[in-house]
């Protein structure tokens, strides 16, 4: 039985990992860390945890735990990940790991140093359908890639005002593209080049001002290794919204 302390009681916790912590028999969530009480307090009722905080240095000081799931958004991953790897607890986080490769390097190299687990929370890989597909593609059943598409256009309305701000979220690709970035790599390998072209249309209401506003409209095409091409064009600025991906293979 692992000892699990989480670390942000939000949303993205409650729905959608909570679930799991509750079909599984081999975890238990013995604390619970949040910024809001009230939200610490409450998760933690829920999840029959002995112990609740408003600091999750506090949390990291139980010698209980023996892993972290990181459930903030990504701003303070790389603070709370190098903590938790100094605690020498095993580290879970969501996606985005980070907002920059810099951090990213910085909280491996912390994770190698303590000898701890780290592992980025993309579930795309466990999902039963792709994990086919990545039998397929490793078996060359369906030949070589000749290229993959993603499609993910759409309007995100601003409940989370975090997400549509560059320095807390990292950006629209960061924050959401990443999901099918890393599938890509992980189905087709390595990547050589990449192109892209972004921008940003002014929505007013409630979103941040242009200068601080993360890109909301993003084509990329990228340059397999093995010699395929994906292009994937996302958006959180269309009212009328289109998703779906694929690729094309030589059989």
């Amino acid at each position: 039985m692992i000892n699990v302390g989480v670390i942000g009681a939000g949303g993205i916790f409650r729905d959608l990992h909570l679930p799991y912590y509750e079909m599984t028999k081999k975890a238990k969530i013995i604390a619970v860390a949040d910024v809001n009480e009230a939200s610490a307090r409450e998760m933690a009722g829920r999840c029959s945890a002995g112990r609740w905080f408003t600091d999750y240095r506090e949390l990291l000081k139980l010698r209980q735990v023996d892993a972290v799931d990181v459930c903030t958004h990504p701003a303070p991953h790389r603070d709370i990940a190098i903590a938790a790897a100094k605690a020498g607890k095993h580290i879970l986080v969501e996606k985005p790991m980070c907002r920059t490769v810099r951090e990213a390097d910085e909280m491996i190299a912390a994770a190698d140093k303590a000898g701890v687990m780290l592992q980025v929370a993309y579930m795309i890989r466990f999902n039963p359908a792709y994990m086919r597909l990545k039998q397929l593609l490793v078996e060359e059943a369906l030949g070589v890639l000749h290229m993959a598409y993603s499609c993910q256009v759409g309007w995100f309305p601003p409940r989370h005002p975090w997400l549509f701000v560059k320095g807390k979220s990292g950006g629209m690709l960061v924050e959401q593209a990443i999901h099918t970035l890393d599938e890509w790599l992980w189905l087709y390998g390595p990547v050589v080049k990449v192109y892209a072209e972004i921008s940003h249309v002014p929505l007013g209401g409630t979103y941040p001002p242009q200068n601080r506003a993360v890109e909301n409209n993003a084509i990329l095409v990228v340059h397999f290794k093995n010699g395929g091409t994906g292009m994937l064009i996302k958006s959180w600025a269309a009212e009328v919204g289109h998703h779906g991906e694929g690729l094309v293979g030589s059989r």
